[in-house]
């Protein structure tokens, strides 16, 4: 069984991250500013390796002596890489917005970016 509803984009959920830590009086705080440096970070490196990836093709070949051989581009494991390490971000981020001063209404994290994002 999948999740179904609206795609969030990596921009989307900073965005909405934003709004919520606004609510909160978060903004300055020194642990959430510091994070979500770090995933603004993140998502200019995929932006970037999206950009490689459109403009190269998928499979590169690599010779090695006389022996070729083919290989998935980098660009698309680092990408993948950067993805991951960029959830995580978002996961600490969560974590940080739902830690901070929660009532009962904030019981379940996440859920004003659900809120936020239309989910």
């Amino acid at each position: 069984m999948g999740r179904k509803g609206k795609v969030i984009t990596p921009e989307q959920m900073r965005e909405a991250l934003l709004e919520v830590a606004k609510k909160k009086g978060l903004l300055e705080d020194c642990l959430f500013k510091d994070t979500l440096r770090g995933y603004d970070v993140q998502l200019k490196i995929m932006e970037r390796l999206e950009e490689q990836i459109e403009n190269a093709e998928i499979i590169v070949t690599k010779k090695y002596g006389t022996k070729e051989n083919e290989y998935i581009n980098p660009a698309i494991s680092e990408y993948n890489k950067t993805r991951s390490a960029a959830n995580g971000t978002v996961a600490t981020l969560l974590k940080i917005l739902s830690n901070s001063g929660a009532s009962s209404e904030d019981s379940q994290p996440g859920a004003d970016i659900k809120e936020f994002c239309g989910l």
